[in-house]
Order: structure tokens, then sequence, then C-alpha cells
């Protein structure tokens, strides 16, 4: 079911963005979360330590795409609301030189809450991975030890460290993007959490 439902959302956003003149853009039944209004009264926002993660990616159209899920951990609801900023590095921690992208799709801005045990995602697409020295065009090597995604909640809510596992072995994955355009920069566009994307 997660990639099926994965393939859809890459279709979708690779027609959003061939509308847009652009190059391109997961689930199994699980308790999901509430869409609510902004105004969430005494619900707090979910922190770090309220939350598990998972990411997993497979590869789209020279790219890779897929999802980071949070699920919460806690003892009470809380809320997720916007876009995670997301950082890449391999395995060892060695940072990835993997910058921020735009996202037109999937920026829904309603807060998103979560009971114990409810889950939340957002989508990702990673761009153009040109290691120092690469001169063409080329598919490039799988990252040592696999990826990690450092996963900054919105609104200052901490960071989570969720390596890419395969969605069945379980195992770490360190695919990479083509290398289309040696010399500029990689980048990851993350969509903003929402409730019909998990893994």
């Amino acid at each position: 079911a997660f990639l099926i439902v994965l393939a859809l959302l890459i279709l979708v956003f690779l027609v959003a963005v061939a509308c847009n003149g652009e190059t391109e853009s997961q689930s199994e039944p699980v308790a999901m979360a509430t869409q609510v209004p902004t105004a969430t009264g005494d619900i707090e926002l979910c922190a770090a330590g309220d939350l598990e993660a998972s990411a997993s990616y497979q590869g789209a159209t020279m790219s890779m795409a897929g999802g980071i899920t949070v699920t919460n951990v806690g003892s009470a609801p809380c809320v997720v609301q916007g876009r995670p900023d997301v950082r890449l590095t391999d395995g060892a921690g060695n940072a990835l030189d993997v910058v921020p992208g735009e996202f037109a799709t999937h920026s829904n801005t309603e807060a998103v809450m979560l009971r114990p045990g409810e889950k939340v995602g957002a989508v990702f697409v990673w761009r153009n991975w040109c290691p120092p020295g690469v001169r063409e065009t080329t598919a490039g090597s799988a990252i040592p030890g696999g990826v990690v995604f450092l996963v900054n909640l919105p609104q200052d809510g901490g960071q989570l460290t969720v390596p890419a596992t395969d969605v069945i072995s379980e195992e770490p994955i360190g695919y990479v993007p083509t290398c289309n355009a040696p010399g500029v920069t990689s980048t990851i566009s993350v969509g903003s959490f929402e409730r019909s994307v998990t893994n």
C-alpha cells in the first residue's frame, strides 16, 4: 500500500511541476491524525520528545521521492503545523551538501492534532546529487552507511534524527539522485505535515 500511495503522490507532484515549467515530485491503515483549525486551545505543539519518526524513499525520474512519518508516542495530544526543515547526513553523521528547495504543492498551513499513537507525514523530493569532482551527468554511488534525515520540527519543536530505511526489509538505504547539473548544489524539497501522508 505504501508504494501505491507514494507512486500517486509522485505523479501528482510531477503533474504540478510540469504545469509550472519545471522538472519533477506512502500508507497502511493506521490511526490517523485530525486536522484542526489553527487555534488549538490548550493543546501544545509537539516536541521532539513526544514523537518517533521514520523515513523512506525511492527513485522518481532521476530524483528520489519519499516521506517522513512522525508518531505521537507521548501520553497527551499535541499539534504539528507547517513544514519541517530537513538536512541530510551520511551514516557517520557527516553533513551532505544538500540545501532546502522549493515545494509548491503539499503546503498545508492547518494545524494537525496527533492523539497518542496517531501519525502524520510529510513528502519530500531530493534532486541533483553531484559529489565534488563530478563533471558530467551520472548516477551516483550510494551514501556509505545510508542516508540520515535531521528533521527540525516547525516552530522550534526540536530535532529528530531519522535513518532512512527500506519499507520492506527495514535496512538502511543510501540511494542518491542522478547528477543532472554538475556544479549545482543538491536540493531537498519538503512538504508540510499532512494527515494523508504516512508510511
